[in-house]
Formats: C-alpha cells, sequence, structure tokens
C-alpha cells in the first residue's frame, strides 16, 4: 500500500523550480560496503573528501575491521576495493583529510580516553602525532601549514579552539572560555589561511546554543574579535555550520528569523548585519543541515528538506544568489514507512528506501575544481551510507581550459600548442575566432594564474613561438580557408 499524505510533501517555491534540471547522482561501488541493510556489523560510510588531483576519494567507514571500527581509506572516483591509509587498529573519529600536495593524510584517531591528531603517506604506512592534546574535530589550513582544532581540555564544557603546526611543535590557543562554548560544525577557516571564524555561546554561555560570530587570526596573534550576535528575543539564535567565501564574507546556518527555522546567512567578515542570499528563502518549517562552499567561491552545497518534511536532499545554488538546483537522487522520508503494531516492520510503506543526506560536516565535498560534488547518503539501503557522485550542472570552465580539467595550467599551453593553426581541432579556441592561434594564447596567458585556479604552483608561463613560426604554422597547417586566417594573424601580431 502506498502512503502519501498530501500535508508531507511541500508546494514548491519559485527558487526550486530547476529541481528538474537537476544531474544524475552515480553511486561509487566501494568493497566493504554492506549489501543489507540487515548486516551485522553495519559497514557504512561516515565522511568523504577528494585528493587535490580530483582522481581519488578519502572516505573513513567501518569497511575492513572485525568490529564497528573505522578507518580511513582512499579509492579511485571510478570505486573499487579501498586501501585503508590509517595507521593501525584506532578509531578514526569525523573525517580525514589530504595536505594541498596530496602527499598526506591528517586523522584524528582513539588513543584511549580521547583523540589524537595524526598525519600519515597517503599510500599508507606509519603515522606521524601532530599533538596529544585532546582533540573533538579539527581541520586543515588550505595553505596546509596548520591544523586547527577544537579541544575540551578538562574534559568539561566549553570546547575551545587551538592550532598547531601541521609538522608539530607548540599549540596556540585560539579561544577560551570567555567566549563560550563551541561546537564542532560551528567554525571555519578563511580561503587565505589567515583567519578562523567560530559561533560560540557567548550571551548565554550555559546555553548549547552558539549565539554569536568571533574571529580570530590562526597564529593567536590577537584576541578573538566580536563580528556579530543575535538576538537574545524572542528567541535565542543557533549558529550551526559556519565557513569562509572567498569574497570575504562569513557564511553561516542559524536560526535567526524563526526558532528553529535553520537558514543560510551571510556576514561581512568585518562584523555587520547579517543578510540572506538574494532571491533565496527557505520555505516554512524547511531546515538546511549542512553546506560547502566550492573551491572557487561560486556556489555553494547544501542539503535541505525543500521539497518533503524531514527528507535531506543535496542541491547547489550561485554564491551570489538565485535558483537552488537538486542534484542528489530522489529520497523518501521516513515518516511514510508506518509500524503500527510495533514488532519493528512497516505495516504501511511507500515501498521505497528511506534516505537521507548523512547529517555531518564532512557528509558533502566538492572536487578540487568545482565540477563535481561526493555526497554521503543511504539513497539504496535504509542505514547504510555510501558514497554518490554528481555533476554540479552550474560548473563553468575557466577562460583558457583547453583540456576540460577545470584548471588553467601548462597542460592547456599544449592544447594550444599542438592544435596551432588548426580550423577543425577548435579545443583551444578562446577567444571564438575559429582558429587557433595567437589570440588564443592570449586568453590562457591571462587566465594562468591562481585567480583561475591553477593547479599546484604557478610555474613560468610558456612563451608562444616567433611571429613568423605562428604564421607559417597557420598558413601550412590550414588549408584553403586558412590563408585568410594566417594573413590576420600577421597582422594583429605585426
Amino acid at each position: 500500500m502506498i502512503l502519501r499524505p498530501a500535508l508531507w510533501v511541500r508546494a514548491l517555491p519559485l527558487f526550486a523550480l530547476c529541481a528538474a534540471q537537476a544531474a544524475v547522482a552515480v553511486s561509487v561501488p566501494i568493497a566493504g560496503v554492506s549489501q543489507s541493510a540487515d548486516a551485522n556489523p553495519l559497514r557504512t560510510i561516515e565522511a568523504v573528501s577528494f585528493s587535490p588531483s580530483g582522481q581519488q576519494l578519502l572516505v573513513v567507514g567501518n569497511l575492513t575491521s572485525a568490529g564497528a571500527v573505522d578507518y580511513a581509506y582512499t579509492v579511485p572516483l571510478a570505486g573499487g576495493t579501498p586501501n585503508k591509509v590509517s595507521d593501525g587498529t584506532a578509531d578514526v573519529e569525523y573525517a580525514a583529510y589530504f595536505t594541498p600536495d596530496g602527499s598526506e593524510v591528517v586523522y584524528a584517531a582513539d588513543a584511549g580516553d580521547f583523540n589524537n591528531l595524526y598525519r600519515v603517506p597517503a599510500t599508507g604506512g606509519v603515522s606521524t602525532s601532530v599533538t596529544t592534546e585532546r582533540v573533538t574535530h579539527f581541520r586543515l589550513t588550505p595553505d596546509g601549514q596548520t591544523a586547527v582544532f577544537l579541544t575540551r581540555p578538562t574534559g568539561a564544557v566549553p570546547d575551545v579552539l587551538r592550532s598547531v603546526p601541521l609538522t608539530g611543535g607548540a599549540v596556540t590557543t585560539l579561544s577560551t572560555a570567555t567566549q563560550g562554548d563551541i561546537d564542532r560544525a560551528s567554525w571555519g577557516i578563511s580561503p587565505d589561511s589567515q583567519t578562523v571564524v567560530f559561533g560560540a555561546s557567548f550571551l548565554i554561555p550555559t546555553s548549547a546554543n552558539e549565539d554569536s560570530l568571533f574571529r580570530v587570526p590562526v597564529n593567536g596573534s590577537a584576541a578573538p574579535t566580536l563580528i556579530n550576535f543575535g538576538p537574545v528575543a524572542p528567541h535565542q539564535i543557533d549558529i550551526e555550520d559556519v565557513a569562509v567565501s572567498a569574497d570575504g564574507r562569513v557564511a553561516f546556518i542559524a536560526d535567526y528569523t524563526v526558532n528553529n527555522n535553520y537558514n543560510l546567512h551571510f556576514s561581512p567578515l568585518n562584523g555587520g548585519t547579517a543578510q540572506l542570499l538574494p532571491s533565496f528563502l527557505l520555505p516554512a518549517g524547511s531546515d538546511m543541515h549542512n553546506f560547502v562552499i566550492s573551491p572557487d567561491g561560486r556556489y555553494v552545497a547544501f542539503s535541505a528538506d525543500l521539497e518533503t518534511v524531514n527528507v535531506f536532499e543535496l542541491f547547489v545554488v550561485p554564491i551570489a544568489g538565485g535558483a537552488a538546483i537538486k542534484v542528489s537522487d530522489p529520497m523518501t522520508a521516513e515518516a511514510i514507512d508506518l509500524d503500527i503494531t510495533g514488532d519493528g516492520v512497516p505495516d504501511i510503506s511507500d515501498g521505497e528506501v528511506d534516505g537521507d543526506i548523512l547529517d555531518s560536516e564532512a557528509s558533502i565535498a566538492w572536487s578540487p575544481n568545482g565540477s563535481q560534488i561526493a555526497y554521503v547518503a543511504d539513497g539504496e539501503l535504509d542505514g547504510v551510507f555510501s558514497v554518490y557522485l554528481v555533476s554540479n550542472p552550474l560548473f563553468e570552465a575557466p577562460v583558457g581550459d583547453y583540456n576540460g580539467d577545470g584548471f588553467v595550467d601548462a597542460a592547456d599551453y599544449t592544447v594550444w600548442r599542438d592544435t596551432l593553426g588548426s580550423i577543425s581541432d577548435l579545443r583551444a579556441d578562446g577567444d571564438g575566432s575559429l582558429a587557433i592561434d595567437a589570440g588564443d594564447y592570449q586568453v590562457w596567458k591571462n587566465g594562468f594564474g591562481p585567480a583561475a585556479g591553477v593547479a599546484g604552483s604557478v610555474a613560468a608561463i610558456p612563451e608562444p613561438p616567433s611571429a613568423s613560426c605562428l604564421a607559417l604554422a597557420l598558413l601550412f597547417a590550414t588549408p584553403a580557408g586558412g590563408q585568410r586566417h594566417a594573413l590576420t594573424l600577421r597582422r594583429r601580431i605585426a
């Protein structure tokens, strides 16, 4: 019997009408993930992130342990047998991340009564301790130099922030009990690796709600500065996920307007009034769980129950505001399965999987170039969380990206050089002239650099062939109509 009460499905607001344009999500087949919801122990994924090259996933889950112990693994984008990289048999907590150069993996693991922070070669091996302090959650600065972590020094609230060089060394205190308690998801690091922004229970220290935003230098050179605090009446706000955008705004989820209605807000890093995204507003009764800003700062991926109450699906929206597009596969509500007799088996069911995006700070990840999103969800078996990949429907390749990998780098110069003079292979036709010529080199050169999302460090920009060589290449490499382009080129570079 199929039960679909009308009150469980919302009439969609205008901004959600683009959901029909969603890309198709693909399940990543990872060996070891349970093939039945009745498996014991249940083998599942808890966290996901991308390698800097975008060719591997780093996951945390209990895939190969004898019991319910989580390890960190790498796995190809296409799936396959996971490679365990965390050292030993200690339980890995929360998430794991590659260093920016891809050479190491950093993770927190059980060290007895609490977790310590470790780094290990990306292929696995012997781990090195980063700090022996109690770690409840951590993140790496984008430059890979520092680990910022939450700790509970005395074993009691509040949780405070500290930083430590990734190579080990002295620990720096970033926040204290003066600012209040910090939740494991209510803080983020600026893209330039200089600032940590966090939400804390400042107005009402005894509350579980993080009601105020602060910023503090990663190196602890100054005390935390209050950015913004929410109203205590008619309700005390609660700040959840926090991130810093590329344009220097603090993005955070909070119930600013309606109690327990969590929406995405932006506030200037230097302080000011929090604003919603333009043309974007969650409908009444909807909530947002988690969000991640793309590496290029142009998009936001988030989980929310926009369409069906308590069914959290994945959406993307431009960071400038506008229409949200659903990108996860359809999921269904747990409320539709009703156990009337109390025997643990639904007596009334829609016959579909009860699915959700995992409510975790590491359940959504962007590929390095922003073209793909990985997410963790129980989309096929209820309670069995696995990894899914989906293309970003809003993605636009940077100008000068001639090989379509999302970066403007030396590989694109190679495409231009190898197709120079062509009027048929137009992969490197950056200026739209319908011929590969010096103008396309200039387009690539203008885009080559950090602002265009170059992969890795910026090397010396290759110089094009001489003007005479360019003219000859265009003249002899193209038949008939190619002469017109050669003459045009000679005039352009004369």
